[in-house]
């Protein structure tokens, strides 16, 4: 028997390959989960948004490495956890003027 493939897996297939339509419908079902998870912890709109947003740049840059046979679920949540830790040091360097 075929395996079934879902409609999300569909659309991080061609967020893999470039498709910038599929990437803003992926934006769109996961950046409110994201953002409340983040604000939850930050207790901060301005912050949990801007993670939230590094978040999906890191996911566009490196597209080409989402595992397909991975849960994308946890793959997301990953980066927002990597992004989460990273975040203090990427704020100050913004802060003071300097680059990373």
């Amino acid at each position: 028997m075929a395996k079934v493939i879902s409609y999300e897996e569909v659309i991080i297939k061609k967020v893999k390959n470039g498709d910038t339509a599929a990437f803003e419908e992926l934006f769109n079902q996961y950046y409110q989960k994201l953002k409340h998870f983040t604000f939850q912890f930050t207790k901060s709109e301005f912050i949990a948004e801007e993670i939230v947003q590094e978040v999906f740049i890191n996911l566009w840059v490196k597209r080409d490495k989402i595992d397909l046979n991975l849960s994308f679920n946890g793959y997301i949540y990953r980066i927002l956890e990597v992004i989460f830790m990273v975040f203090p040091i990427i704020l100050f360097f913004t802060l003071h003027g300097k680059k990373l």
